[in-house]
Parts: C-alpha cells; sequence; structure tokens
C-alpha cells in the first residue's frame, strides 16, 4: 500500500514544483516587465535603488546580489507585490468542503460543495485596495516616507494562498523574481511592442484565459542597454555571455 502510495505521490510533487515553482514565477515576471515597462518613474526608482544597492558592494554585480543584499530593495519588492496584487499567477482557485461548516460571515457551506475565489478580482476590489485599485502604485506597499516594506493579510492578498495551507515557497518566489528583475532591469530598459501596462491598458489587459494568468499572444520587448558613467566608474562588471540573456529570455517566455 506504501509503495503504491508513494508511486503516485512523487509525480504529484513533480507536477506541483514544476507548476508553482517555474510556470507561476515567469507568468509574474512578464506582467511585472509589462507593467514596468509603461510605467518609467517607476523603472527609473527601481533602478535607482539597484545603484545604491551595488554601490555598496562594488565587487557585485546585479546578478551576484546575496540574500540579505535582495532583502534590502524594499521598492523593487514593492513592485513586485503590486504586480501580484493586479496579476496573480494563479487567478482563480477551488477548494473541496471536506464537512458541513459555518464560515465566519456565518455563511453555511456543505460537504462536497467547491468554494471558489478569485485573486484576480479581490485584488481589483475597491473595497479592499481603494478608489485606486486599478492602478499599478508600489507605493501602496511602502510605509511612512515609503521606508519600510508593509506586510500585507493573506486574506486580504490570497496569492500565495493564506491559512494553514499558505505557499511554503513564497519567500523562495521573492527572491527568484527580486534576482531576475534586478539583474534585467539594471543593465536593460524594456521597450515593449505594445506600449506596456500603461493605466489605461491595466483595466482591460491582454491575458490568455488558462490555469496560470498567462499574456496572449506573449510578451514582444526590444532591450536597450542602458549606459551609466556613475556605473562605470565605480566597479567593472564582466560581459555577460549572450546565451546569459538568452537563458532568462526563455525563462521569462519573451
Amino acid at each position: 500500500m506504501y509503495q503504491c502510495c508513494f508511486a503516485n505521490l512523487v509525480p504529484m510533487l513533480n507536477f506541483n514544483s514544476d507548476l508553482a515553482g517555474k510556470d507561476s514565477t515567469s507568468s509574474a515576471l512578464t506582467w511585472f516587465f509589462w507593467l514596468v515597462a509603461g510605467h518609467p518613474r517607476v523603472e527609473r526608482l527601481i533602478y535607482d535603488e539597484l545603484s545604491s544597492a551595488i554601490a555598496e558592494s562594488p565587487e557585485n554585480g546585479p546578478a551576484r546580489l546575496n540574500y540579505d543584499e535582495l532583502k534590502k530593495l524594499r521598492y523593487l519588492q514593492a513592485a513586485l507585490s503590486e504586480t501580484l496584487r493586479l496579476f496573480p499567477p494563479v487567478p482563480i482557485n477551488s477548494r473541496l468542503v471536506l464537512s458541513n461548516d459555518t464560515l465566519s460571515d456565518g455563511t453555511s457551506v456543505y460537504k462536497g460543495w467547491h468554494a471558489d475565489y478569485s485573486a484576480y478580482a479581490m485584488g481589483r476590489m475597491e473595497r479592499l485596495w481603494g478608489p485606486d485599485s486599478r492602478e499599478f502604485k508600489p507605493e501602496r506597499w511602502l510605509g511612512e516616507y515609503n521606508v519600510d516594506f508593509k506586510q500585507c493579510d493573506p486574506f486580504k492578498f490570497p496569492v500565495f494562498h493564506c491559512g494553514p495551507r499558505m505557499c511554503l515557497g513564497k519567500e523562495m518566489a521573492f527572491v527568484q523574481m527580486k534576482s531576475i528583475a534586478a539583474a534585467f532591469v539594471y543593465e536593460f530598459k524594456v521597450i515593449a511592442r505594445d506600449g506596456g501596462g500603461i493605466p489605461e491598458r491595466i483595466v482591460n489587459p491582454p491575458y490568455a484565459t488558462s490555469l496560470l494568468l498567462k499574456m496572449k499572444g506573449g510578451f514582444h520587448v526590444k532591450l536597450q542597454r542602458w549606459i551609466s558613467l556613475c556605473r562605470m566608474n565605480l566597479y567593472k562588471v564582466k560581459p555577460r555571455k549572450e546565451r546569459d540573456v538568452l537563458c532568462l529570455l526563455l525563462l521569462l517566455h519573451l
């Protein structure tokens, strides 16, 4: 019996690992770069934050920031969180009711029912996020003077689920996204063929309906390398091989 259970468990774990650890990250980063391409002010603030972080460790390039240095990138984390609010990788989720129960608001649910919720819809509700709920504003995740990152109630922001089954890989997901976003934003300006996630397009975005919230038709971009005299004076970065950039592009499904 145990061998049978284990045989079924391994494929399930592999499927969950691929879906939750790879595809969801690439989906989130695609929307992140789309939004940043449509908001030059946000792009510049992220770039400035990265410049400050790298200036403190001139021996490191953006692709070599360690865990502690990545944690200090609060504005980048705010921009990624704002992306996840507007474009959660898993837009709709479902749970099976195992026994009769009553929710905190008095709603009765019965065994065998499916309880569905939409993180996509919740992320755009004015009742939860205010009248600017459909605007891309990383500052909503920052405290006074835009210094500290504000944690959000997972029941308000269920992108990583909530309760006892909350995603164990949340912190790892942010490390992955920050690492890739930092390396890309610091080296390249992303120019979207469609103009990117300008405010008018956020209301009616080009998404494709599937298990994951992917961009319809893919994300077509042109990359323009930044030129910074300050960067050249502070430290020398070993030139990246073309294949390294290609790997990042493939990961992002660009």
